[in-house]
């Protein structure tokens, strides 16, 4: 389907889409400073952003290459979130599951590095385990949408 000169690209994806994820969390808060009319809290929170994305290109592109730059990126909105979290607390009160959020992100890490560093006959099993248990972590939300979805029909 794609010419064989990006099949190695999939190494490339985990943290970039990581980074696309926490850019639409980050995004998300971002409208909280728009209806209160106090947007310079999100461009200091984006200069924060900024900042560590800076840094740990400098320190990540040398020793991880393209995958070091997916890091940065994903470090970068991951920092802004935080950051608007804390921040928009002042206007707007959203509570967020702290452990069901780090669980799921070790997990996803946890993942990652099996993609990377595991032979395929270990991985897929590692694989399924890690899904499995985010399904575990997740079974209340997940049994909340079924009977949702029951309800409504």
């Amino acid at each position: 389907m794609v010419a064989t000169s990006f099949q190695s690209a999939w190494r490339y994806v985990p943290f970039f889409m990581l980074s696309a994820l926490f850019s639409s969390f980050a995004n998300f808060f971002e409208t909280s400073y728009i209806v209160v009319k106090k947007t310079t809290g999100g461009f200091i929170t984006f200069l924060f952003g900024a900042i560590v994305c800076v840094i740990a290109q400098v320190l990540l592109i040398p020793l991880f290459g393209l995958n070091g730059a997916g890091l940065a990126s994903m470090l970068r909105f991951l920092t802004t979130f935080l950051f608007r979290v804390k921040d928009t607390q002042k206007f707007v009160v959203i509570q967020i599951k702290w452990r069901t959020f780090i669980s799921n992100f070790v997990i996803i890490l946890v993942q990652i590095l099996c993609l990377f560093y595991l032979p395929s006959k270990v991985l897929y099993l590692c694989l399924a385990l890690l899904f499995c248990g985010m399904l575990v972590v997740n079974q209340r939300t997940i049994l909340y949408i079924i009977m949702a979805l029951k309800n409504k029909k």
